[in-house]
């Protein structure tokens, strides 16, 4: 088996082995030539949705989506899959237009997407064929151009829903998200967009208050209040309404969110492009959470490090636990 990523000390749910989802954007090449690369690489076969999403069943893994991530053009898309009411000779002129338009998108400024199923995590290297098949067939990532805020979306399955395992990994977080916005070397172009925002202050210290017997609808009420948006670095969302759909849909009724037993981890770059860039990186780097709140003892140590820390530290974001944390990174890459 490959061990370029780190297995985590929790690798299993009740039920089977932990499985991750990645989400990959890029641009400069077409949804379709991206399908198609995907489908020869797993041995499988493209199925047209639209002009703007494709499918890509793999046996063993599950299926594979390549999409336009702008919903107007995917409306757009839909309509002319679904309008059966009009000559086909306008239809036909109308859809090629369409066609070139997207193709224009999706090799310039609007990134092709593709998401991958949840894997188990030791067959995460499965990924990596497909990641050097894109980047041959040209697929640019976030450091390309100024403006391709791109990134890299982590999906990993907790071990378990209760509120003591999400406390231990929301805390592990609170006190590694500006080392993980310093490891994974978060491009400015993505730090100045809205979609990954910080915790803010408040909300890590609410957070690091927290003890193990915390009832799990304080957790919902407090990250309601502080954060009640999916553009947040680590989104909690999709595994809140997962749990109990009904405050989420209260307090934010016209969030499109898609329900999953994960945590929705945003940060890293897309750097596809580059020839030493792996997933796995990506992965890696989140291990450090991974890490923190598996180890009861190691969480409490950090969390009274970080409290600790002076008005002045905390002003200037000198963390005091980056040495710890850098060690933690380096002892889980030597295991």
């Amino acid at each position: 088996m490959n061990n370029s990523y780190i297995q985590p000390d929790r690798l299993t749910t009740e039920q089977h082995e932990r499985r991750v989802g990645f989400e990959l954007e890029f641009a400069s090449v077409t949804i379709a030539e991206v399908a198609s690369a995907i489908a020869n690489v797993f041995h499988s076969k493209t199925e047209y949705v639209t002009d703007t999403d494709y499918k890509i069943n793999v046996e063993q893994l599950g299926k594979f989506t390549v999409e336009l991530d702008w919903q107007y053009a995917q409306i757009k898309a839909q309509q002319r899959a679904s309008n059966t009411n009009h000559n086909k000779s306008e239809l036909d002129v109308a859809g090629e237009k369409i066609q070139q338009w997207i193709t224009e998108l999706s090799t310039s400024v609007v990134p092709t997407e593709v998401v991958c199923p949840p894997i188990q995590i030791s067959q995460l290297h499965q990924l990596d064929k497909m990641v050097n098949v894109l980047r041959k067939l040209g697929a640019s990532g976030t450091n390309e151009s100024a403006i391709y805020a791109f990134g890299v979306h982590i999906n990993p399955e907790l071990p378990d829903l209760s509120a003591k395992t999400i406390i231990a990994y929301l805390q592990a977080f609170c006190i590694a998200q500006d080392w993980l916005i310093k490891q994974h070397q978060v491009d400015l172009s993505r730090r100045v967009m809205p979609y990954i925002e910080k915790y803010s202050k408040s909300y890590i210290d609410t957070v690091l208050r927290y003890s193990s017997e915390t009832p799990y609808q304080t957790l919902v009420e407090d990250y309601l209040t502080f954060n009640p948006s999916r553009n947040r670095a680590l989104d909690l969302l999709p595994l809140f309404k997962h749990i109990d759909a009904q405050p989420i849909d209260a307090k934010l009724p016209h969030e499109k969110i898609n329900t999953r037993p994960t945590f929705h981890y945003r940060l890293p770059n897309c750097q596809i492009n580059e020839t030493d860039w792996q997933l796995s990186r990506c992965w890696n780097i989140w291990c450090v959470v991974e890490k923190i709140a598996s180890t009861p003892e190691l969480l409490q140590s950090l969390i009274n490090e970080y409290q600790q820390q002076s008005v002045i530290d905390k002003a200037i974001g000198n963390n005091p636990c980056f040495a710890q944390l850098n060690q933690i990174y380096q002892d889980l890459l030597s295991a």
